[in-house]
């Protein structure tokens, strides 16, 4: 919630304009529900006159209470004239924009860091309210057009005596400019940043930037800035190997000395020490990484969780692919407090733009490197070499072991992988789901498949290709594994099997070799899964 001081500094140099002002009548100019209030409102109820409904909302206005809300706010009360007694008034506040030698402009200020119910002590407080509202009455007596200066010195005083008492409120209009800052912080966070400039470009007056930034980001907008470049700093030591000065200077401090101390207490650690923990809080942004993680000996506090991975952990709502909207809470990510986040290269930038404060997020690259390569990279990250290199070599003696079983009793054979999603047709080649059947069991992929390969290493490169009905004969094959990526699709899919002439000319369909995989099983291209499919692959060949 935002400071007295800095409510304090909001009010000083405005002025206020009385734009209405009755007793017990409500005003009948204003909007009715569901429109927005076009100025701000004070509000002193002596005694309760009938239920309110704010922003859509109810709310309980109680006897000698006094209620402040910005222009903007959706307000409607129903007002009892027999029982209720109440004073109103409508205002709004100007400050200098301008000044020449003869003249001073004024703009009016959209923005009011107060709202709700004002908690004022008790001692004299009530008397002195309707003092101060039965003045502002007999000036509107005498000065129709509110211009007293005693009527706006009253006001004024009354607004900067409820300052440090009133809830704070921020309106989804600051919300835009805020988040403007947000994305300029990103990308210029090694510059010197000042907090007025920052205030300009969102058009707030800065004491209440400063306060809507906190209530948009729950921290305040130095916080913010010093943690962009500390995790700035966090990722180019997990990841590079460049000196200490160098990466002070590159998240923009001069003194590589007060950079370390900074560091030091921010985070526990000074930088040295920092690039050799194993015992990272981490988040997973990507399913597969979220598996890798698992089998290199780390549970994720929070995760993008595959299907048949059994772990326990906060699932998290991400998107998949870079064109998905980004819809989780930060809280989530603050509640967890990592210190580390681990994602795909495709997820990068809006994860960036969302919690690149909360923690350093490293990016693994994903379509230029294989499976094994992925659990290598991670492993360098969180300092898990050695765990590593043990499930790599068990499970290269797993897939040996396999590969041998399955050519002893099925000998030499080819496969062909049919994904159905939204009644179209991919052929997949040896990534992901081909993994296990081409890399690990050997079995050959159909010609045209082969010819697509060729040209990439092994894991990389081609993945699939989209192919009409019509076909699918071409990728002739002594098996053919059929995954359906939804219900309707698997429905779809079992009616071409029985009843499509274009499916039952394909080689496996008509020697009865055609089988269903599991599409979350298999579509996960990552160690634990990878082993999962292996033991499938093998009961179904054999």
């Amino acid at each position: 919630m935002k400071s007295s001081s800095e409510r304090s500094d909001f009010m000083h140099g405005v002025l206020p304009e009385i734009i209405g002002f009755g007793r017990n009548a409500f005003f009948p100019e204003e909007p009715a529900l569901g429109d927005r209030l076009t100025h701000h409102l004070l509000l002193y109820v002596k005694k309760a006159a009938g239920p309110a409904t704010i922003d859509g909302l109810p709310e309980k206005l109680e006897d000698d209470g006094l209620f402040l809300y910005p222009a903007g706010t959706s307000f409607r009360m129903e007002v009892g004239h027999s029982t209720g007694q109440l004073y109103w008034l409508l205002f709004d506040l100007l400050r200098e924009s301008g000044r020449t030698e003869h003249t001073v402009s004024l703009e009016r200020e959209r923005a009011l860091p107060l709202q709700g119910r004002v908690a004022l002590p008790t001692d004299g407080q009530p008397d002195k309210l309707s003092r101060l509202f039965a003045g502002l009455e007999r000036e509107r007596s005498t000065i129709a057009t509110y211009s007293s200066l005693l009527v706006r010195h009253e006001l004024l005083e009354l607004l900067k005596e409820m300052s440090p008492f009133a809830g704070s409120a921020v309106k989804q209009d600051t919300t835009g400019g805020v988040k403007q800052t947000v994305r300029y912080m990103q990308h210029h966070y090694p510059e010197t940043i000042k907090m007025d400039k920052l205030a300009a470009m969102a058009r707030l007056h800065p004491a209440y930037y400063s306060h809507a930034f906190k209530h948009t980001m729950s921290k305040t907008p130095v916080t913010y800035l010093t943690q962009l470049r500390m995790n700035k700093a966090k990722e180019l030591l997990l990841t590079t190997e460049r000196p200490v000065r160098e990466i002070a200077s590159q998240v923009g401090y001069a003194d590589e000395f007060y950079f370390s101390r900074r560091f030091k207490e921010t985070n526990g650690h000074a930088p040295t020490i920092y690039m050799k923990r194993d015992d990272f809080s981490v988040i997973s942004l990507s399913a597969p990484y979220t598996d890798h993680l698992y089998t290199l000996g780390l549970r994720p506090g929070a995760a993008q969780i595959p299907a048949y991975l059994p772990l326990s952990a906060k699932s998290l709502d991400l998107p998949k692919h870079r064109s998905e909207p980004w819809l989780i809470d930060r809280n989530t990510f603050l509640e967890a407090k990592p210190e580390l986040i681990i994602c795909k290269d495709n997820v990068l930038e809006k994860a960036r733009e969302h919690v690149n404060d909360i923690a350093p997020i490293v990016a693994i690259p994903w379509s230029s490197k294989d499976v094994y390569t992925h659990l290598l990279d991670i492993a360098e990250l969180v300092n898990r070499k050695a765990e590593a290199r043990r499930w790599l070599d068990e499970h290269e003696r797993k897939a040996e072991r396999a590969c041998r079983e399955v050519r002893r009793t099925a000998g030499e054979r080819s496969a062909a992988i049919c994904v159905v999603r939204n009644g179209r047709l991919r052929i997949y080649s040896a990534r992901n789901i081909g993994h296990v059947l081409y890399r690990l069991l050997g079995l050959k992929p159909p010609a045209l498949v082969l010819e697509q390969m060729r040209p990439h290493g092994p894991g990389v490169g081609h993945n699939w290709t989209e192919i009409e009905q019509h076909e699918l004969a071409r990728y002739e094959a002594d098996y053919l594994f059929i995954v359906p990526v939804s219900k309707e699709d698997g429905e779809a899919a079992r009616q071409w099997l029985a009843s499509d002439p274009d499916w039952q000319r394909h080689p496996a369909v008509r020697e009865g070799r055609a089988s269903f995989l599991d599409w979350s099983k298999w579509i996960v291209y990552a160690p634990y899964l990878i082993e999962k499919q292996l033991e499938e692959a093998q009961r179904l060949l054999q």
